[in-house]
Parts: C-alpha cells; sequence; structure tokens
C-alpha cells in the first residue's frame, strides 16, 4: 500500500484528490494540509509515498515545500499541482527534487495515468478497471533516463536517438487532456535530465520554451500541441549539441586551476563555481576526460612539485611537505613512496649519487 500525502489550500480541490486517491487499490492517503509549512511537517512525520503539492499555497509554496520534502526523505515521489504551465516552475521544479506534474482541473484519468506509469503495472481502480486498463503509459520515463544516460556519456548519436523515440511518442493515442499532461511531463523529464547533465540553454531559448509550455496548457488540439512540443524538444537538441561542442573548454579551465591551486585543499566541490557545473558531474567529467580522478590529479601534482624540491633545493621535509601542499609529513612520506618506491631523504640521496 503507497502512503499519499496531500497539500491543498482550496478545500474542494483537496477533497477531490482525497476521495479519488482513497478509491485507488494499492493508496491510501495519509495526511492532508492547507498550506505548505503543515505539508512539510506532516511529511516528516508520515513520511509518505506519494506527495501532492499545490504551487500556491499560504506559509510556504509548493516548490520550497517540495525542496525541504526532498531532501528529507528522497523516496518521495513528488507531484507538483499547478494552474500553471511555465518554464520557470519546471527549472524551479527540478531544482526543487519535483518528480512529476498535474494541471489544474485534473481529471480522474490524468491522475491515474500518471500513477500507473510511475508506481505499479496493477490497475489502481477498484471500479472501472476495464476502462483504466485501456489507457497507455502516458510518462515514458525509461526514454527519459536513456536520454539522461546519453548526457552524461556525451553520446549525440544515442541523445538524437532517444529524442526521435520521444518524440514518437508524442503520437500516442490518448484523450486530449492525457495527452496534454503526457507531453508536459515529456518535455519536464528532458529538461530535468539536460539540467542534471548540466546542458544550458540560451535565455531566449528559456523565453521560448516558456511560451511553449503556456501555449501547451491552453492549445485545445493534440496537433498542436505536437507540434508545440516539437518546437521545444528542437530547441533542447540545439542546445544538447551546442553543450557537446563546449564540453572541452570546463575541463581546460579546470585543469588550469588546478596547476595553480594544487597546493589548496581543493576538490570537485570548490571547482563547481569555476564552471558552474554540480559537484558529480564535474568528477565525472574530469574523470572521462583525464583517465583520473580531481583528487588523483591533483596527488600527482603535489608529487611532481616535491620531487623537484627535494632536488633543487635543502628544504626539510616538513618544508617540503608543506610548500607541495600535504597536510602532513606522514601524509607526504606514504604517498611518495608509493609512487617512487622510496622515502623522501632516501630518494634524495640516491639522486645525489648518480
Amino acid at each position: 500500500m503507497h502512503t499519499v500525502l496531500i497539500a491543498e489550500d482550496e478545500m474542494i480541490e483537496r477533497e477531490f484528490l482525497v476521495n479519488l486517491l482513497n478509491r485507488l487499490e494499492d493508496f491510501h492517503v495519509v495526511a492532508e494540509a492547507g498550506d505548505g509549512r503543515t505539508a512539510v511537517e506532516l511529511a516528516f512525520l508520515h513520511r509518505p509515498d506519494v506527495a501532492f503539492l499545490d504551487i500556491r499555497m499560504p506559509l510556504l509554496d509548493g516548490l520550497a515545500a517540495a525542496g525541504k520534502i526532498k531532501k528529507a526523505l528522497p523516496q518521495t515521489f513528488i507531484v507538483l499541482n499547478s494552474a500553471f504551465a511555465e518554464f520557470k516552475y519546471a527549472q524551479q521544479g527540478i531544482d526543487c527534487g519535483v518528480d512529476a506534474y498535474l494541471l489544474k482541473p485534473s481529471s480522474e484519468s490524468e491522475i491515474f495515468s500518471l500513477l500507473r506509469s510511475r508506481f505499479t503495472p496493477r490497475p489502481l481502480e477498484r471500479d472501472g478497471q476495464e476502462t483504466f486498463r485501456s489507457l497507455l503509459d502516458a510518462f515514458p520515463t525509461e526514454a527519459a533516463e536513456n536520454f539522461a544516460r546519453a548526457l552524461e556519456t556525451k553520446d549525440g548519436a544515442l541523445c538524437e536517438s532517444v529524442l526521435s523515440e520521444i518524440r514518437a511518442s508524442l503520437g500516442k493515442n490518448l484523450s486530449l487532456n492525457v495527452y496534454r499532461l503526457h507531453v508536459l511531463n515529456v518535455l519536464f523529464d528532458v529538461m530535468k535530465a539536460c539540467r542534471l547533465g548540466s546542458v544550458s540553454m540560451s535565455a531566449a531559448d528559456e523565453r521560448l520554451c516558456d511560451r511553449i509550455l503556456t501555449r501547451i496548457s491552453q492549445t485545445p488540439t493534440m496537433p498542436e500541441i505536437a507540434d508545440l512540443a516539437n518546437s521545444c524538444l528542437d530547441n533542447i537538441l540545439s542546445a544538447v549539441r551546442s553543450s557537446f561542442r563546449d564540453s572541452a573548454a570546463p575541463i581546460r579551465r579546470i585543469v588550469e586551476f588546478l596547476d595553480e591551486h594544487f597546493r589548496e585543499d581543493v576538490g570537485a566541490g570548490d571547482l563547481k563555481g569555476l564552471v558552474f557545473l554540480s559537484k558529480d558531474y564535474v568528477e565525472r567529467l574530469f574523470r572521462r576526460t583525464q583517465r583520473v580522478s580531481i583528487q588523483q590529479y591533483v596527488n600527482g601534482k603535489r608529487l611532481a612539485e616535491a620531487e623537484r624540491l627535494l632536488l633543487q633545493s635543502r628544504m626539510t621535509m616538513q618544508e617540503i611537505s608543506e610548500r607541495s601542499g600535504f597536510q602532513n609529513v606522514s601524509t607526504f612520506f606514504r604517498n611518495f613512496k608509493k609512487k617512487y618506491g622510496l622515502t623522501p631523504a632516501r630518494y634524495r640521496k640516491e639522486k645525489y649519487r648518480e
């Protein structure tokens, strides 16, 4: 049984969601909230599997509540319930850990499709199961995950192939409301993959996507929605191609920074601001291009500097350790012997004999 939290300041909408979800075979509403602050408190108390959050609530809005809940409960599946399909909400939602969107007013079929595709292959309705079975999966999560992997490996051909697969999914035979939600969540998943893969879009592209998302939420026909979605995907693909062309630039900046600052205590977390990429992405990108981790690269620079000082100066081991960037002499000795097979003092003596 999946537990559900519903946070909605409009009583009628909240009662609709509670009654609907309590009719589902595998879901049970364990908590309700009329504001964002209470929603966070109840989420911490009940640790729900699913949280439906209205985007506009008193005390704390849905985006802020989503961020707090996701940070403490990363396994909770967060659905943002909004009357607005806007790019800025999608971008903020990605950063806050939102997993999916619903557009108000939500229909039963939209909610059923969302939960079915994300949670369980079993029918969710106690009544009308044949009708529900006829609904196709509305959210191609596997395709979105494949797209994220393609971005991570910088595989341009795979990116284009997966986006073609996603475009094909836009032709699904769904009711208009379910189709509209399907398209919005497809685009949300793709934008989320881009965000996590550090693919940045220009301000102009963001404004265009904003207009497209708004028009999708208002457009009355499925062909028009598909055309708008394809325009958005074209922009995203253009941003991906541009990102792949520029992927070497961040590494060059990182290597130059490390070559100058290797004596300092630096790591992936210190470099993310330098290239405006996430800590994990910086580490993966560096390892893939340099064949070593950031720490291994820094350690190699320190050892090379230590060797130079051993042979070109009369500094003590303590001084060489400090000037090379090692935290203490024992760490310096251990790393030096591991690479050169001799202690620093013995290495200096052997080289002098030569």
